[in-house]
């Protein structure tokens, strides 16, 4: 089998990036944008590693990265990205149940964020949404929230107040503080902590910065 081979030319076989796509449109009934996929290729020994994001995908999916495995090129590594990611989504019953529901029916978001098998890839890097992403501020007063969940580069958060934005209800409502935003000197936060920022928006969805602990 294999792709066929065109004069030499190897015609492109369906690859996971491919099949991922149609499997998030499938998901989330609507065309993707630009910024529902976001692959990021790190330079790291022995080659690129990629790490994918699926903004649309629902609830806490849409935050979460996954990281594919070590390989000779960026357009390799992110296919591997892409193979794991669609495994991962394939294995979880929410989401299948998702792909096998017709659009506009089907009961509320459930927010069990806790999919199977999340969580087996511990050596990954991933330099979550980029210093280099625009991102707008969403209002200029301060907010206080409480940290939910920290890993080892960046966390969520959950603000006090109920926040009046259309992106709040992304990812059940927390807020995504990449370990840049924290004070100088500061490289995570303990769970349970009370913490003061200012709300931005970017492509992946709101988050905190200019993060200060109370």
């Amino acid at each position: 089998g294999g792709a066929k081979r065109a004069g030499g030319v190897e015609t492109p076989a369906i690859t996971p990036k491919t099949k991922l796509n149609s499997l998030c449109m499938k998901i989330a009934k609507r065309y993707l944008q630009k910024g529902d996929t976001l692959y990021e290729a790190l330079t790291v020994a022995g080659g690129f590693q990629a790490t994918v994001r699926l903004a649309a995908l629902p609830g806490d999916w849409a935050g979460r990265c996954w990281a594919g495995e070590v390989c000779s090129t960026k357009q390799k590594a992110e296919q591997s990205a892409a193979h794991i990611a669609l495994q991962q989504i394939l294995a979880d019953p929410e989401l299948a149940g998702e792909l096998e529901r017709p659009k506009g029916k089907g009961k509320g978001k459930s927010e069990k964020g806790n999919g199977k098998g999340y969580g087996g890839y511990s050596g990954w890097v991933w330099q979550a949404s980029g210093p280099d992403q625009p991102r707008e501020r969403v209002q200029e007063t301060p907010l206080i929230g409480e940290v939910v969940e920290w890993k080892e580069h960046y966390g969520w958060v959950m603000a006090d107040e109920p926040i009046d934005h259309h992106a709040a209800s992304l990812r059940g409502g927390k807020l995504y503080v990449n370990k840049k935003d924290l004070p100088e000197g500061v490289t995570e936060l303990a769970v349970g902590s009370k913490v003061q920022f200012f709300l931005y928006e970017d492509s992946a969805g709101l988050g905190g910065e200019e993060v200060v602990l109370l």
